[in-house]
């Protein structure tokens, strides 16, 4: 009896601990030693850190490596997610081959669910959004049984936000409800706990920024921000709790994080005559110190500035476009990135082709200011911004003098940005109500489930008349064509 009860106690004592070091695992702190760094600059791209692992790409391949800079699981996918809930989404093929599907696997590199999917996010509370052909978008269980769907239909389409602290949102985007529509709250069982008015317009840049919206859109210390407009046409937030009571109106996301942490932008750039204003922001991240008891008594300890900054609340980046962000320090790193610019990025590189004028270093930063970035790359980087400003100064001061050849014949000139855009007669609200009268979803496109976003460059003339169209970005020629 005395034999049982010592084997009982020693098998208990090696489940907790085997228990503890799994969770140590996941909140290990990365320590950037010259080791660390050397491993992690042998790869070519660099995701954040999430319970303990780091998706990494070596090859063309996608991995994972721990907190020491390991590799532990082989880089053999098409792209890999974020681990969360000890289960990451990878794919057999990369964003560019068709016919590519979405697993899931786990820590040991052992695959839960096998590709089946043709999109897949990461898990949260147990749940993942994933897509499937004919069947749209749905949530899974971590054993990949579908839990939680909503009927879509080709007439609106579903936008759907991650879950988190047990409440996920979704809506439908149609035309017919102008600027304003209804953003519906459920719970992990899939019954909406209540709906509340959403202004979309917020996610909008160069169409609807789906990604900022799923992870911006969620609860967090109990609290879920939705923007509105008011009457001036303003953006604000209604912050509710989760019974959907409205507990305030707030103008920004201001006081959402709680953090010593903040970002910070500054516009200006370094040239050969030293330190200038220019038009690109660079994005960096301050420490709030206490030096005294009173409220103003603060030091900010700045560090290195970047170009994109992973931030709280979300897997989405912060560039230079955005503020009042927390960065999300995750296993004691943030994920950053610094731009290597061909020398007519900011001459020749606009609106979606400026990507294509860019090298990206991706890195970590730790919460002393160190980064994992050598000398060699950072000053690489310095030199080819100071010589594409350069090249854009020069070419601002030169002066084309043009001859006419009559008093009658003006030169026109595009202007790409102005004091004033120009605005559709009656508004944003005018402009949905036309775009709802007049667009016409092709009848072979909703046959093929073909849905998806289609940028369009014009230019607007004297008149106000829309002239010089053409596709930018295309996503089929029958959503083209219309």
């Amino acid at each position: 009896m005395t034999k049982n009860i010592v084997l009982i106690v020693i098998f208990a004592i090696v489940c907790v601990a085997v228990k503890a070091d799994n969770i140590d695992a996941k909140h290990r702190e990365v320590v950037l030693t010259p080791e660390f760094i050397e491993k992690v600059n042998k790869y070519e791209v660099h995701k954040p850190f999430s319970d303990g692992l780091a998706a990494v790409k070596r090859d063309g391949k996608w991995g994972y490596i721990n907190v020491d800079g390991d590799e532990v699981i082989p880089c053999r996918y098409g792209e890999a997610k974020d681990f969360c809930g000890g289960l990451a989404p990878i794919s057999n093929g990369d964003m560019y081959e068709s016919g590519r599907k979405w697993g899931y696997i786990n820590q040991k590199g052992d695959f839960v669910i096998p590709y089946k999917y043709d999109y897949a996010y990461s898990f949260s509370c147990e749940r993942a959004l994933v897509y499937k052909e004919g069947e749209g978008f749905f949530y899974i269980d971590t054993d990949g049984a579908k839990v939680i769907s909503f009927r879509q239909d080709s007439e609106s389409f579903c936008y759907f936000a991650s879950f988190s602290e047990g409440f996920a949102c979704f809506f439908k985007l149609n035309y017919e409800d102008g600027p304003m529509t209804k953003l519906n709250v459920f719970d992990k069982n899939g019954d909406i706990v209540f709906s509340v008015p959403f202004a979309l317009g917020v996610f909008e840049g160069e169409g609807f920024q789906e990604d900022l919206f799923q992870t911006d859109c969620v609860f967090h210390n109990g609290e879920l921000y939705v923007p509105i407009i008011n009457s001036n046409d303003e953006y604000l937030f209604n912050v509710y709790n989760k019974q959907g009571r409205k507990l305030r109106t707030v103008k920004d996301y201001k006081g959402r994080y709680k953090s010593s942490y903040m970002l910070y932008t500054e516009s200006m750039y370094e040239t050969e005559k030293g330190v200038e204003y220019g038009p690109e922001l660079k994005i960096g991240i301050k420490k709030q110190i206490k030096t005294g008891s009173s409220a103003s008594s603060v030091k900010n300890v700045t560090f290195p500035r970047y170009d994109e900054i992973e931030y709280l609340g979300s897997h989405s980046v912060c560039s230079f476009y955005e503020t009042e962000k927390v960065p999300n320090f995750k296993n004691g790193v943030v994920w950053v990135t610094i731009y290597e610019y061909a020398e007519d990025a900011f001459t020749n590189g606009d609106g979606e082709d400026f990507g294509s004028y860019l090298t990206a270093h991706t890195g970590y930063v730790d919460k002393k200011g160190n980064d994992t970035f050598s000398l060699g790359v950072k000053k690489k980087c310095r030199e080819s911004y100071i010589k594409a400003q350069n090249e854009l100064k020069r070419l601002e001061d030169v002066v084309d003098i043009i001859e006419l050849p009559r008093e009658n014949v003006i030169v026109e000139k595009i202007f790409t940005a102005v004091e004033q855009n120009p605005q559709f007669p009656g508004g944003e609200t005018a402009l949905m109500e036309y775009l709802s009268e007049n667009i016409v979803y092709p009848e072979k496109a909703i046959q093929e489930g073909v849905h998806g976003r289609v940028v369009v460059k014009f230019v607007i003339e004297r008149d106000g008349s829309v002239g010089q169209a053409e596709i930018a970005r295309g996503r089929h020629p029958e959503l083209d064509n219309e």
